[in-house]
C-alpha cells in the first residue's frame, strides 16, 4: 500500500481541505503516471482536464493550469 496526501488550497495557498488516501502499488503508479503526463503536457499546452467518475452523482472536471512541485 502506498500513502498519499491531497490537498485543497485557494488562490493564497492556505490550505482549505486535505485528505490521505491509501493506494494498492498499481493504482499509486497508475496515478503517479497521470500525474507525470500533465506535467509533461503543460509545457505545450494551457491547461489539462481531470474528469472524475463515479465519486458524486455527476462527473467531475478539474483544470490544471500550472504544475509546481513543493
Amino acid at each position: 500500500m502506498k500513502n498519499i496526501h491531497i490537498t485543497l488550497s485557494d488562490t493564497n495557498y492556505t490550505e482549505r481541505e486535505k485528505t490521505d488516501l491509501e493506494l494498492e502499488v498499481g493504482q499509486f503508479e497508475l496515478l503517479k503516471k497521470m500525474i507525470q503526463k500533465i506535467e509533461s503536457g503543460l509545457y505545450e499546452q494551457r491547461a489539462a482536464y481531470i474528469g472524475i467518475k463515479g465519486l458524486l452523482k455527476d462527473p467531475v472536471i478539474l483544470t490544471v493550469t500550472e504544475f509546481e512541485q513543493a
